[in-house]
């Protein structure tokens, strides 16, 4: 019997345990975010995740009741933004961009400053990026058998820049493949490129289609080639790489949202839901279309598994380009 009292009572204080921690769970929960929360950005003001990264922070910050920060952090071949995320250990501080940067980097960089599978976990999924191979409209050619054509014409005569991430790797293999001699033209902000491009300072630029808008609304620019499998409204013409025989420069980028794993699990919980729900405003979707992204909502979970998809696609590419971390 007294067993008996001693079990129920030692079930009752576990109970109540568990029941203080419950609480005091929920109330930390309930009480973040204390401060701003601050998005980090790779890419300077104008990028596709730049603009998605307002559109979205306006939302959260009425479900949020606190200022949201969008701090673009270009530089280091992203590796500025994120250290400055890793850095920050306040609970409040996320990554905001394209998955493609961690997918490339172990093949780049033979000593990184981070572990992705260690340091950082994927929210959700935003939209994807479909990537622009394009050209100044005076140089005349207007199919990427035309590019090519040009290039073996021109032997290093031929300039262009390419976004940070995979997207560098890929065109190295269509480089490689294709036997012609460019010169790949470093950018601390391939934003920035687009104005060179429509001032015929590159012959090509390859980089989501969002920055070349404005030089195809003054045709200034022209897209030769996208990526994925689906013509892009916001580039009228263009037929994607792989339907013109080069699958090299296929791969469609993919954006979203990453904490450190570091972050308290409840302030991570609480901002996942509440960017599900900005992301599910019914005017979002439209907003992130205007500029040239194909809107791809989705949790952690099915994000996450994408880009395992994509290391495996991208570590095959470096075996074909015999690439290996140098730096």
């Amino acid at each position: 019997m007294k067993m008996a009292e001693g079990m129920i009572r030692a079930i009752a204080l576990a109970a109540a345990a568990l029941s203080t921690l419950f609480v005091q769970t929920v109330a930390r929960a309930q009480d973040w975010p204390q401060r701003p929360v601050k998005l980090v950005l790779p890419f300077g003001a104008g990028s596709g995740a730049d603009t998605s990264a307002r559109f979205i922070g306006e939302k959260l910050q009425k479900m949020l009741g606190k200022a949201i920060i969008v701090e673009p952090r270009p530089g280091g071949d992203s590796v500025v933004a994120i250290n400055a995320v890793l850095n920050a250990s306040d609970n409040h501080t996320f990554f905001f961009g394209p998955a493609s940067i961690f997918v490339m980097h172990p093949h780049r960089y033979a000593k990184l400053s981070y572990d992705f599978q260690r340091d950082f976990v994927p929210l959700a999924q935003v939209a994807a990026t479909t990537l622009g191979f394009t050209v100044p409209s005076a140089l005349p050619v207007k199919t990427l058998k035309e590019f090519i054509d040009y290039a073996r014409a021109n032997p290093g005569k031929v300039s262009m820049t390419v976004a940070q991430g995979t997207s560098s790797m890929m065109l190295e293999a269509f480089i490689k493949e294709q036997n012609i001699d460019i010169a790949i033209v470093p950018y601390r902000d391939v934003v920035q490129a687009a104005n060179d491009l429509a001032n015929d300072r590159l012959q090509a630029v390859f980089s989501s289609l969002t920055m070349f808008q404005a030089g195809l609304q003054a045709n200034r620019v022209r897209v030769i080639a996208i990526s994925g499998e689906r013509p892009n409204p916001h580039a009228p013409g263009a037929v994607p790489a792989v339907a013109q025989g080069y699958p090299r420069l296929g791969q469609e980028g993919i954006m979203g949202l990453f904490a450190p794993r570091s972050m308290d699990a409840e302030a991570r919980n609480k901002m996942t839901a509440e960017f599900l729900n900005a992301i599910g405003e019914p005017d979002i979707a439209g907003r992130i279309a205007s500029i040239g992204l194909t809107f791809t909502p989705g949790g952690g979970g099915a994000f996450e598994e994408t880009i395992r998809r994509q290391i495996a696609e991208i570590a095959e590419i470096a075996r074909v380009i015999g690439m290996k971390p140098t730096q």
